[in-house]
């Protein structure tokens, strides 16, 4: 079948919507397995993003409206069908570029041709021409007549599920949760940590410039900048190759900056992934310290090595983390730096991964606590006497927070160990009391959601 941007989103939304929410990987990983399949023009693949992580990150209030439109629900049709009325719908909201008679009529022709739901062309035609009055309504101060005041009402305006909006009210208030759902519906700017052991940040900002690509610097990282309107696969961008940066939210970045790594020192990073914090802090020391990374995932670690390789980075060796505890007792005191960037339900990171909202329950935020405080059991007596440990979650939940801190500190491990602030910082950068939150913003600079803390070892 040849694939246009439209008729590949729908396959993918489909897809998607089949898959139970437990066994979804990530939309966005969904979306390059498919883009690597065909061939579309670099503005055909960016649309295909679009349409996909746009139809589910306004999910919710699309399949609402949809509702008032249908004479049955929305559920009951075959999943394609489903799929092509939200992303129709998703382009008259959304989507000013796409003329909206256009956008109805590819829908339209797409299920006139399809056998399977050829029945419903009719359907399709009615059901989008009569959404086209939303439009108006979507930036009122009361669109479509939603009571902002209540749970449900900001669950459907704002497209969060209702467990989740119920919590976030009860612990920052109606405004502020209005506030945080509003910040993760934004699209988040391309976010990258120039690379200092190979440039400054002036030389990467004027390389780009010079390309017509428009940046800015970043607000809470020194090293950040921020990328507008970038369409096509990141490795195309100048300087990519070269080693000049990676791909790294400002949150992310501060992170590194707390664990304050000197030269020369023996650093731990738990759960190292791809390698983001990993290089940072091998960046901070100059490449002069003794970096050991681990993960369970092998094919991460190969491409953390990757990523260091193209970076210029030579102090980092890694290992899988099941190898690591059997072959490293935990009586000695190996480390000066521990990092521990848990696992965690990634609510904070809505905005690059809306899908992340409707995968998760309450159920994943207890389990991923459990999993948390273990990390903090099993690898912080690795940590020297006077040894920094940084634990962090692109998360704000309080289970996996600041109340896996408080368990941690409670345990007969824990009374070696204390909240400390670094002095050693970029001012911008203000802990309290050894704990930081940063907090997503409707701000086109904002940050994703993210909390740190630092503990300093004062006994072994």
């Amino acid at each position: 079948m040849k694939y246009s941007a439209r008729t590949l989103a729908v396959k993918i939304l489909s897809s998607w919507h089949k898959t139970p929410k437990k066994q979804r990987r990530p939309l966005s990983d969904i979306c390059n397995e498919n883009l690597q399949k065909i061939t579309l023009s670099p503005n055909d693949r960016n649309l295909v993003y679009q349409l996909c992580l746009g139809s589910v990150r306004w999910l919710y209030l699309i399949d609402w409206l949809l509702e008032k439109r249908l004479s049955k629900p929305l559920k009951t049709l075959p999943l394609k069908l489903r799929s092509i009325l939200e992303i129709g719908l998703y382009q008259i909201l959304f989507l000013d570029k796409i003329p909206i008679f256009a956008a109805i009529n590819e829908a339209v022709e797409f299920v006139k041709q399809d056998k399977s739901i050829k029945w419903a062309t009719g359907l399709v035609n009615a059901v989008l021409r009569r959404s086209i009055s939303y439009k108006e309504q979507l930036h009122t101060k009361m669109p479509f007549n939603i009571d902002l005041q209540s749970v449900d009402g900001i669950s459907i305006a704002t497209s969060h599920p209702k467990w989740m909006v119920k919590r976030w009210v009860k612990r920052l208030g109606i405004k502020n949760t209005i506030n945080l759902c509003n910040a993760n519906n934004t699209i988040a700017p391309l976010t990258l940590r120039v690379n200092t052991l190979r440039c400054i940040k002036d030389e990467l900002i004027k390389l780009f410039r010079e390309k017509n690509i428009t940046v800015y610097e970043g607000e809470l990282s020194p090293d950040a900048i921020l990328v507008f309107d970038f369409k096509g696969h990141i490795s195309s961008l100048p300087g990519y190759k070269e080693g000049l940066f990676q791909v790294q939210d400002e949150a992310a970045q501060i992170v590194s900056f707390i664990l304050d790594p000197q030269k020369g020192q023996n650093i731990l990073d738990v759960c190292a992934g791809v390698g983001g914090k990993t290089t940072h802090i091998a960046q901070l020391t100059l490449d002069s310290a003794n970096i050991l990374a681990l993960d369970k995932n092998n094919n991460k670690l190969k491409i953390l090595k990757e990523n260091a390789k193209r970076l210029g980075i030579n102090s980092i060796c890694v290992c899988n983390s099941e190898n690591f505890l059997k072959n490293y007792n935990s009586n000695y005191h190996y480390f000066d730096r521990i990092l521990i960037d848990a696992p965690c339900s990634g609510l904070g990171v809505i905005r690059r991964h809306p899908d992340i909202k409707w995968n998760k329950d309450i159920s994943d935020i207890n389990f991923l606590a459990k999993i948390q405080l273990a990390l903090l059991n099993n690898y912080a007596s690795f940590l020297k006497k006077d040894g920094l440990l940084v634990y962090s979650t692109c998360t704000l939940e309080p289970e996996e927070t600041e109340e896996v801190i408080k368990h941690f500190l409670d345990s007969k491990l824990g009374k070696d160990f204390v909240l400390f602030t670094p002095k050693n910082i970029p001012k911008s950068i203000k802990p309290k009391s050894g704990i930081l939150f940063t907090y997503p913003s409707p701000s086109h600079k904002s940050c994703d959601g993210f909390f740190i803390a630092c503990l300093k070892r004062i006994n072994c």
